[in-house]
């Protein structure tokens, strides 16, 4: 277990290969947030996208984020991250995850596919001026007539990099 109770001046957190149950209670200055090589458990994803003083955050996982379970159970809350980078999340799970960060700025993906449900949410996210899209599995065309048009209508940096082949 780890405690960060007595780090209340730390600003940024690096978590690599850790094996995480439960995050430890975010010391109130912590604004950046990063997860490396590990899996994250849904009540996790809900401190973090709950958390009132994270400004960036990157989760660079090993496993496919899966974040509807958790959509659900999130309080209202005015987070302000500002940046995300996501390595490994379906398009559905971005989608479902965007209605919850109102502040976003900046956001770096790595999609992987869609699931079989239907998309849904049709909320444009005004806020996001500088997008990057590793797509796998998603044509170019869907990927930016379905998702980056409808949801970034404000982005000024536009970076798309995608493997899939027809």
């Amino acid at each position: 277990p780890v405690s960060l109770d007595d780090h209340i001046n730390l600003r940024s957190l690096t978590l690599n290969r850790c094996h995480l149950d439960r995050l430890p209670q975010f010391p109130p200055c912590l604004s950046r947030l990063c997860i490396k090589n590990t899996s994250l458990p849904a009540a996790n994803l809900q401190m973090i996208v709950e958390s009132r003083t994270l400004t960036n955050v990157q989760l660079d996982l090993h496993h496919k984020l899966s974040v509807r379970p958790t959509i659900s159970h999130l309080h209202p809350s005015i987070n302000r991250i500002a940046h995300l980078a996501v390595n490994y999340i379906s398009l559905n799970d971005i989608i479902a995850l965007l209605p919850h960060l109102s502040h976003l700025k900046s956001l770096h993906l790595s999609l992987f596919g869609t699931s079989s449900e239907p998309i849904r949410h049709f909320s444009p996210v005004p806020t996001v001026t500088r997008l990057t899209c590793l797509s796998m599995g998603l044509p170019f065309d869907q990927l930016c007539s379905q998702f980056l048009s409808v949801y970034f209508p404000h982005v000024q940096n536009l970076s798309i990099f995608t493997s899939y082949v027809d």
